[in-house]
């Protein structure tokens, strides 16, 4: 028979995981310097760039590195050479699990219960407990979803150099060499924390 609801079973917080898991603000900082001159025969550059964004939620973030530079110089009237080169880093941080993927950040806010707290007495994110399996089970809530470790690193290099002669007035030929070498290091880390306490 069905006795009502058991009032046990329910907390009495008022979670909005919504401001839980996104930021209010995701701050974007973003320096640049460059250099730029030369002489007569000469000229010469060079940038550098920084750049450390916050991602909309709370785990997520982007920094990226750059750097170029620009050489051309006249050997002789007649012989030109010079060349270029950019470097760049990115790294991506994320709480997101981009391996098993089971719940996005949405559905996990969706599918969470605002009636139980973000912690328990003891400052530890708390679990919620959960029927839907016919059994009790313990859910991650939508932060402890986002205590993924997911890191993803590329390095990129991007290169030219050139000659120019001018042989006879009026007729050039131009030599080019180019080069570009991309590198990507990801790793990924997923706590039990993150998925299903079965409580077994």
């Amino acid at each position: 028979s069905y006795d009502g609801l058991n009032d046990a079973y329910f907390g009495d917080a008022d979670t909005d995981w919504n401001k839980e898991v996104f930021r209010s603000l995701a701050v974007t900082k973003q320096a640049n310097v460059s250099l730029n001159g030369g002489s007569e025969k000469t000229n010469y550059a060079l940038s550098l760039a920084f750049i450390d964004q916050e991602g909309l939620t709370v785990k997520d973030g982007l920094k990226q590195y750059t750097l170029g530079m620009a050489l051309g110089t006249d050997l002789t009237s007649k012989i030109k050479i010079g060349g270029n080169a950019n470097l760049s880093h990115v790294e991506a941080n994320s709480g997101e699990d981009d391996i098993l993927g089971f719940l996005t950040v949405n559905s996990s806010i969706a599918k969470a219960r605002p009636d139980l707290s973000v912690y328990n007495a003891n400052g530890e994110l708390l679990g919620q407990s959960d029927f839907a399996n016919g059994f009790e089970t313990f859910e991650p809530n939508p932060l402890m979803r986002l205590e993924n470790k997911t890191n993803n690193k590329n390095y990129n290099f991007i290169g030219n150099a050139y000659l120019e002669i001018e042989p006879i007035q009026n007729l050039k030929l131009k030599a080019d060499v180019n080069t570009a070498v991309f590198y990507a290091d990801n790793s990924s880390f997923i706590p039990k924390i993150t998925q299903t306490d079965f409580v077994f």
